[in-house]
């Protein structure tokens, strides 16, 4: 995996790659696009729909590079989570398949596999929220 993948998108300075893993799937790359959305955006229609702000997220982040990505050969999946920790369908996905190649390859089971990334995964995002807001404040 290689972080923040510059000229993806020869057109612009766009990086559809905050993590860019190589041989993902079928032997294509795929880019993974990181994005934490308040559960607060979109208030009403979360109401109605439970999740609405993630896969809102998830949807324009597809419109933006889904096809762009393709152009070039890497396949592209958006990875949408909100500030409590709430995940989009994308990263049920990765996290399904990176549990399975950790169980594969160790003793531990999928599900102790999952809940481990799961903690991981929205602590560092948590601890990110928390370091983003303190320097908020400072400036």
């Amino acid at each position: 995996a290689i972080k923040e993948v510059p000229n993806i998108l020869t057109e612009s300075n766009e990086k559809p790659a905050d993590i860019l893993i190589n041989d993902y799937q079928n032997g294509r790359n795929c880019c993974f696009d990181i994005t934490i959305v308040s559960p607060f955006a979109h208030v009403q229609e979360s109401a109605k729909t439970p999740g609405h702000h993630i896969l809102a997220a998830e949807k324009y982040k597809c419109t933006q590079y889904q096809t762009r990505c393709n152009d070039r050969n890497h396949d592209f999946s958006p990875f949408t989570m909100d500030t409590f920790g709430g995940m989009g369908n994308s990263c049920h996905g990765f996290i399904k398949r990176l549990a399975l190649a950790i169980s594969d390859k160790s003793i531990i089971p999928v599900w102790l596999a999952k809940s481990r990334i799961r903690q991981r995964i929205v602590s560092t995002a948590q601890k990110g929220l928390a370091l983003a807001l303190q320097c908020r404040s400072i400036n």
